[in-house]
């Protein structure tokens, strides 16, 4: 959570350190630390994201720390943390949507490309030196700003995960932490094959 004071060099979070933006943190909007300049984009802030007021704060925030061990081991240069909460992070769109209320959990693209959506993730991506969009809608959304993400990939979802990877053996834990590997695995061969 934030303090309210404001500094001259950006806001406090509880942890002492500053983040890099005068911006609040949101549901659909997550500073991050001053000198971590890779930025998450996410597709969308569901019901958890709007009661913690910050994104990814459900399952899928879970399992992006999950894929972050991998992916800090892999590429400590890009990733330089293995908690999500030590990266800025930006939704597509600044609205939610869950699935009860809405009867669908991903943004449409006329949603992610309208002009005042783009202005707002303009203003939050301006400085990112590394992007990851995590799913088909922030891909959209960076490419819209004239920016390419450095890693793209599915969205991190447990429905996502478990449909990429079913079959992995009986113990629970084991199949999780297994399908974290692989999906890092995946993101960063696909990243290797494509050259973004």
């Amino acid at each position: 959570m934030l303090i309210e004071e404001l500094e001259f060099d950006g806001l406090m979070v509880a942890d002492g350190s500053r983040t890099n933006h005068l911006f609040a943190m949101s549901h659909d909007y997550q500073p991050g630390p001053v000198g971590n300049d890779t930025a998450i984009v996410l597709a969308v802030a569901g019901r958890l994201e709007m009661i913690a007021g910050r994104p990814a704060a459900g399952q899928t925030g879970i399992n992006i720390d999950g894929i972050l061990v991998h992916l800090h081991a892999a590429a400590p240069d890009v990733f330089p943390s293995t908690s999500r909460l030590d990266y800025r992070i930006v939704n597509s769109v600044a609205f939610s949507l869950y699935k009860s209320r809405d009867r669908r959990t991903m943004p449409r693209d006329k949603e992610v490309t309208e002009v005042g959506n783009l202005d707002r993730l303009t203003r939050y991506l301006a400085d990112s030196r590394h992007i990851v969009a995590f799913s088909a809608p922030a891909e959209l959304a960076v490419r819209s700003i004239g920016k390419e993400p450095d890693f793209h990939f599915h969205h991190p979802s447990m429905s996502r995960l478990n449909s990429l990877y079913p079959r992995l053996g009986h113990d629970r834990r084991w199949r999780v932490l297994e399908r974290y590997r692989m999906f890092a695995d995946a993101m960063l061969h696909t990243h290797a094959m494509t050259g973004n």
